[in-house]
């Protein structure tokens, strides 16, 4: 058995084109989580030969090809893998060219591709399927799609019916290939999608209600359908503008958790962003109107967020809270500077070594403090509370924040210099 990648995966893997026939099988497949869609392109497969398999990953949304995707990819026959998976790699492009494989006999395989990250950004596994069959019937005769919507006109929050029959339709040949089709609005945005099955004579019906946040009523809107390489649009227009529609339900606000961070600095405010999602039946877009706003400097402690909004129509949604967290900067101390201090506090070593000693262990990255704004002084003069607390410290009486203030003092006063 070979594969063949032009990208560099193990030492069989080669450059190479098949033979380029009239008629090429396509299946496109949305992923398991409907993050992308995957299209499959090859010609007659013929066992014991390399078959060149043409990957174009696509945006969802747009249809367009998604630059930057990590995958992998599998070949699986009767339940067995009997190939990789692949290592993870990389198309720049969101597209495999020259990908080839040799299916060793006749049969079902399942050609798997898994998905990773996104835009080099790593996203929960995504996978996709595609079932392919090797033999006299693996290169499908062409087929077209004859469909219709039960009428041209719709009000809004009217059921749309679709039905319609593939032409030159094989139980034997096409079973396993889905019908799916996308809902356009008048942008050209994606509103709804589905799939469905043909009957054994290639029948199929479905039916959507052009009602809720993405259907906005007054408009033309496009239905594609895709069986195989087969494509086909049908048009429709959805009547009643939003003055036609009674909205007496109230959008609502989703739940936001909690948000916790360490600020940079004791004395410095942090500034928080956060985004807070609204749902509505009828609008698309609402914003909320949060107390304190996303940006706001927060200071150390806990702040309550409060968040209403409030519909087209008039409906207030229910309020919601969040707390932002600011904890004070972390300092990060080893245990063994314990010593140093001990020594002060028993007078084993002067005021100046002490100071000596500290500036060394910060200069050395061996105590990490947070970096202060500004300096108020240069005065060499150490106050005793400083002792104190290196001595309450190296007895475990306080923290390694507490002694830390300590520190901080000495830095913002000149005494020791980060």
């Amino acid at each position: 058995m070979k594969f063949f990648i032009i990208f560099a995966i193990t030492s069989i893997l080669v450059f190479g084109f098949s033979p380029i026939f009239a008629e090429p099988e396509i299946q496109t497949l949305p992923t398991d989580k409907g993050n992308l869609d995957v299209r499959l392109t090859f010609d007659e497969i013929i066992p014991g030969k390399l078959t060149t398999l043409e990957i174009d990953f696509l945006n969802s949304q747009t249809k367009e090809i998604q630059p930057h995707i990590d995958w992998s990819f599998s070949v699986s026959k009767e339940g067995q893998t009997i190939w990789g998976p692949t290592q993870l790699s990389h198309t720049s492009e969101g597209s495999l060219k020259n990908l080839r494989y040799e299916f060793e006999e006749k049969g079902n395989y399942n050609l798997e591709f898994s998905v990773e990250g996104i835009l080099f950004q790593i996203i929960p596994t995504e996978k996709v399927t595609f079932q392919v069959k090797v033999g006299e019937t693996s290169l499908r005769p062409p087929v077209s799609i004859d469909a219709h919507t039960s009428k041209n006109f719709y009000d809004y929050g009217e059921s749309i019916g679709v039905n319609g029959k593939i032409k030159n339709y094989d139980e034997n040949i096409h079973s396993d290939l889905i019908l799916e089709y996308r809902v356009l609005d008048p942008d050209g945005v994606m509103v709804s999608k589905g799939q469905t099955v043909a009957s054994s004579f290639g029948a199929f019906s479905f039916s959507f209600v052009a009602r809720g946040q993405n259907f906005e009523p007054g408009g033309n809107y496009l239905i594609q359908l895709s069986f195989g390489s087969a494509e086909s649009e049908l048009a429709m227009y959805l009547f009643a503008g939003q003055d036609n529609i009674v909205d007496t339900t109230s959008p609502v606000i989703l739940e936001q958790e909690n948000i916790e961070v360490v600020a940079q600095t004791s004395d410095a405010l942090t500034a928080i962003t956060f985004e807070v999602l609204v749902t509505d039946n009828v609008d698309k877009t609402i914003k909320p109107t949060c107390k304190p706003e996303s940006g706001y400097l927060f200071g150390i402690g806990e702040t309550v967020v409060k968040c209403t909004a409030k519909d087209s129509a008039g409906n207030f949604a229910i309020p919601i809270t969040f707390s932002v967290i600011v904890n004070p900067p972390i300092t990060s101390i080893p245990s063994w500077v314990k010593n140093v201090a001990e020594f002060w506090c028993q007078d084993k070593i002067d005021e100046a070594s002490f100071v000596e000693g500290i500036q060394y262990l910060i200069d050395n990255d061996i105590i990490v403090i947070p970096a202060v704004s500004e300096r108020i002084s240069e005065t060499q003069d150490v106050p005793q509370w400083v002792k104190n607390n290196a001595c309450w410290w190296s007895e475990d009486s306080i923290t390694d924040n507490d002694f830390a203030l300590g520190i901080e003092y000495l830095v913002k006063q000149g005494i020791i210099v980060v």
